[in-house]
């Protein structure tokens, strides 16, 4: 039987596989460093949707704070994915017997990135909306610095492979090209606040 069109067929797939099923899947969910100008282009002109996740097995641990802030944060906000979602079996909860469910440190980033993700956001959307204030070239300059600081490729930052995983990388130990989140969230809410003529709310 023909689905309905509000079904969407979607799948998550390695780099090359989604390449190659862009004409094929609706939404197709890729890990980050798979994510290409080229790639979001393919699914563009295809009329499909690309996503982006962490992965499984070793890509992350739970310890790294940071890479999954820069991932969900500012990468997000250059690669403009519609949606980042976390392999939440690798990320979300240390579950020791007897013990509750503990928010591992990763999922704290996840949480952090999400709130600098909608801070950016909103600093554009007050740039788009007072073009001619004062301040509104010195913002935009900022936040032009600020995307040209954030690489799209994050295995360029990854020093540990694992072979056993078809060579994946782990994100551990290595640190973004961007690690100065809080500067970066309070000098978005004083531009934001600024062009739009309330109080600073980050």
């Amino acid at each position: 039987s023909v689905l309905p069109p509000e079904v969407l067929i979607g799948g998550c797939e390695e780099p090359r596989a989604a390449w190659q099923m862009a004409d094929k899947l609706d939404v197709a969910c890729t890990v980050p460093g798979g994510i290409t100008r080229t790639l979001q282009e393919r699914y563009r002109r295809a009329g499909h949707q690309l996503w982006a996740y962490n992965g499984s097995g070793p890509l992350h641990s739970g310890r790294n704070p940071h890479m999954m802030r820069y991932l969900t944060g500012v990468w997000r906000f250059k690669t403009r994915v519609p949606v980042y979602l976390s392999w939440c079996y690798g990320d979300a909860v240390v579950d020791a017997e007897g013990q509750p469910p503990q928010a591992k440190p990763t999922w704290e980033g996840f949480r952090e990135g999400t709130v600098d993700y909608r801070v950016l956001r909103e600093l554009e959307q007050a740039l788009a909306d007072h073009p001619d204030h004062p301040l509104a070239n010195e913002a935009s300059m900022w936040l032009q610095r600020l995307l040209d600081k954030t690489d799209m490729d994050p295995d360029r930052y990854c020093t540990l492979r694992a072979p056993e995983y078809m060579d994946a990388v782990s994100y551990v130990d290595s640190m973004p090209p961007v690690t100065d989140f809080p500067a970066i969230r309070q000098w978005a809410g004083y531009y934001t606040a600024k062009l739009m003529g309330g109080e600073q709310r980050w």
